[in-house]
């Protein structure tokens, strides 16, 4: 699955989930690389329909 996290206060990330830590973090594969981070909350289409 595509997943985003923060990784620092002005950086974030994209790529395949890899793992999910028991304190919240995401472990994500970006190319050859794997970076950990908090994952971005997601926006329920029906939430933003009622904006």
């Amino acid at each position: 699955m595509l997943t985003t996290i923060i990784t620092s206060s002005r950086s974030s990330a994209q790529g395949e989930k890899i793992r999910d830590h028991a304190d919240g973090r995401v472990t994500i594969a970006v190319g050859r690389r794997i970076l950990t981070g908090q994952p971005v909350a997601r926006v329920q289409a029906t939430a933003r329909a009622a904006l």
